[in-house]
């Protein structure tokens, strides 16, 4: 439950930097006009339903680490890898997949998601692999 809610803390923070840096924030301006983007009226509703959802991932993902945990090899950089990798390819990779399919969302931003998504994921990872 513990590496849980800090994978939470660290996906939220990690993830703030990346989305709060100059260029990714000035291209989210550039592209806020068009119709695919989501225009949040304040921003506290949109950052408490993003770490709530962060926090329902976090906690099922150490719940999964946890179990598969003993089949990793014992370096803690090997265990942060290959479960980042899974969350790339089970939890990444189909949401960039399913939104560039189903929507009008600009391919720059989804790029930019999807990179973003991937670095959280192992900073995920790297925190779980450490706290279990």
């Amino acid at each position: 439950m513990f590496a849980g809610f800090t994978a939470s803390i660290v996906w939220l923070l990690f993830g703030s930097i990346l989305y709060l840096n100059k260029g990714v924030k000035n291209r989210y301006r550039i592209m806020r006009s068009l119709p695919g983007v989501k225009k949040w009226i304040g921003t506290s509703g949109f950052y408490l339903f993003h770490y709530i959802i962060l926090l329902i991932t976090s906690l099922f993902a150490a719940v999964i680490f946890s179990f598969i945990k003993p089949g990793l090899p014992e370096s803690i950089i090997w265990q942060a890898l290959i479960f980042g990798t899974g969350i790339c390819v089970f939890q990444t990779i189909p949401r960039v997949l399913e939104t560039s399919l189903r929507t009008t969302y600009p391919s720059g931003l989804l790029m930019i998601e999807f990179l973003n998504y991937t670095m959280s994921g192992y900073a995920v990872a790297l925190t779980l692999a450490f706290l279990i």
